[in-house]
């Protein structure tokens, strides 16, 4: 059975590819929280990718996940969107194009290094970079992820100024996204529950909360099925996220959480907004006039935070329908359908804990925006899915030779 496309490339310069990324990508996670500390948390990624690409050129055939055509003409549909950047969408902020060019272009960054992450990871062999140590890669990111929550519960004032941060121009450090992305913060702290002045809400080691919410969900069943399989009694990681602080802030979460009606008035907009643009969307977010109870709330210099949310940002569905269109956007959920139908088979425990994962990716763009981080782990379990259905058709194609062979001698 076949279990990626290949895409052949031309032959010329390729050379014997090496071991050093595999280390590469070992020493950026196992390292993870040093990275974070030196503003590299985020950024990070996308300088691993880079590497990752140029390594890609050493390599024949590059390999992809089926169902990846999808995703191809999601990307195709991303660069098509950008001929709307010009135009304003009902119900928004005004603004020139200049302000939508790099938000966009970082986005196509998020993108590029996510589909250079998974080309790679699946090219790659067994010997070089097995499903066991790929999903062990992943089980210590989910490592990483609690230890994090766990962070900005019991210290959530607990930041540093990176070294990325002071090297930076402090016109761009000054910047509030680049400043989430290289500004170490265990917990971003707001007020959410009635009655209490500010909570602390887990983000290390990621810039935002639902960042490390959407990590925490896609690697949870990878890290218990390498827990559960190493011999340990018992998913020790949920004892972790249940047992602790970290179950108490996540449970409070979702029984009172205000943020819900915000919620649901920006998925509404966000539809309207894609239901205006249909094809093509608007090529990025946009952002509401006012907020979300009068158009007369907006962002200044006393209340920065004040309306003017950006919309499709509550759920990477919404996003690309707003920024791709209903077109772009059903690019972007079929992808994910599809990689889901074709991998549907694998019965290994580490396979069907890569197939909960992509059921949890499902389910998160409807409530999570995807970042670089989120974006390439995701990549990483799809591979995961890649490699371990080729061990298990290699494990079957061995016991039916080995099933012939003795009928033989029979």
């Amino acid at each position: 059975m076949s279990t990626a496309y290949d895409i052949r490339v031309p032959e010329t310069a390729a050379r014997a590819p090496g071991a050093g990324s595999v280390r590469l990508l070992t020493w950026f996670v196992v390292g993870l929280p040093l990275w974070w500390l030196l503003g590299l948390g985020s950024l990070g990624y996308f300088l691993v990718a880079a590497l990752l690409g140029v390594d890609l050129v050493r390599r024949r055939p590059w390999q992809l996940p089926l169902g990846s055509a999808w995703w191809l003409l999601f990307l195709a549909w991303v660069v098509l969107s950008i001929v709307m950047l010009p135009l304003e969408a009902p119900g928004t902020v005004v603004e020139g194009i200049g302000a939508r060019i790099i938000p966009t272009a970082f986005r196509l960054g998020e993108y590029a290094a996510c589909t250079l992450t998974l080309i790679w990871a699946c090219t790659t062999s067994a010997v070089e970079l097995s499903a066991r140590r790929l999903g062990g890669l992943l089980a210590v990111a989910f490592g990483w992820t609690v230890a994090g929550g766990l962070l900005g519960l019991v210290a959530p004032g607990f930041q540093v100024t990176s070294l990325v941060e002071r090297v930076l121009p402090g016109s761009l450090a000054g910047n509030g996204y680049v400043h989430a992305l290289v500004h170490p913060a265990a917990a971003q702290v707001q007020r959410l529950f009635a009655g209490e002045d500010g909570v602390g809400r887990p983000a290390a080691p990621y810039p935002y909360t639902n960042t490390w919410g959407n990590a925490l969900g896609l690697l949870l069943p990878i890290g218990c099925a390498l827990i559960v399989q190493s011999g340990v009694a018992g998913p020790l990681a949920i004892v972790a996220v249940l047992a602790t602080p970290l179950g108490a802030g996540l449970a409070d979460r979702n029984a009172q959480a205000p943020s819900n009606g915000v919620r649901a008035f920006s998925v509404a907009r966000a539809i309207e907004i894609t239901t205006a643009s249909p094809v093509l969307g608007y090529g990025s977010t946009r952002s509401q006039l006012g907020s979300h109870e009068t158009i007369a709330v907006g962002k200044s210099a006393s209340c920065p935070k004040c309306g003017n949310m950006a919309l499709g940002t509550n759920g990477q569905l919404w996003f690309a329908g707003v920024g791709q269109g209903f077109v772009g956007a059903g690019f972007f959920a079929l992808f994910h359908v599809a990689v889901l139908w074709y991998y549907r088979r694998l019965r290994s425990p580490l396979g069907l804990a890569a197939l909960t994962s992509c059921v949890g990716a499902l389910v998160f763009m409807l409530v999570y925006d995807r970042t670089v981080a989120t974006g390439c782990l995701e990549f990483l379990i799809i591979a995961l899915l890649v490699k371990v259905a080729r061990e298990e058709d290699a494990e079957a194609g061995a016991g039916d030779t080995a099933l012939e062979s003795a009928v033989r001698t029979g």
